[in-house]
């Protein structure tokens, strides 16, 4: 086993060269070398197939088409059926990100990142192109900006 690369919001690239996620519980805490750990394998080249609600999307992502992109994310984000009980899975001690999608060529990947009430998340810029939408409930996207999402 050996990590895939540097992790983080903009480093989801590391993600789609995984061939599993080892899953540490959070009352575990500091998890020393050589001490077991639970693994979740991730079968072939991503974690293929789409839901059909997001293969649109996914689509217009592989061609980096823009305007596809915006219409197809409206399109999902009005019926969120591909947004399944453990998207909606909360971490009181920050954000979670949930992966719905990994291209099977590594060009982008799709997650459902989920905050609870009052989380934040710190300003940040992305290494990669992005785009977002709220499913379910309300965001605060007044510090958002732009730029801050590379195309």
């Amino acid at each position: 086993m050996r990590i895939t690369g540097q992790q983080g919001s903009g480093v989801l690239r590391s993600m789609s060269e995984a061939n599993c996620f080892i899953v540490l519980e959070h009352e575990r805490g500091a998890v020393a070398a050589g001490e077991p750990v639970s693994v979740q394998l991730v079968r072939g080249a991503g974690m293929s197939p789409i839901h059909p609600s997001l293969a649109l999307l996914a689509g217009a992502a592989k061609r980096k088409n823009w305007a596809g992109l915006q219409k197809q994310l409206e399109s999902a984000l009005r019926n969120p059926a591909w947004l399944r009980p453990e998207h909606r899975v909360g971490d009181p001690t920050g954000y979670m990100r949930h992966l719905l999608y990994v291209d099977p060529h590594g060009d982008f990947v799709m997650t459902a990142i989920t905050w609870l009430p009052g989380q934040v998340s710190p300003r940040h810029g992305h290494q990669v192109w992005c785009a977002f939408g709220v499913a379910e409930g309300e965001a605060d996207r007044g510090a958002v900006r732009r730029r801050t999402c590379n195309r």
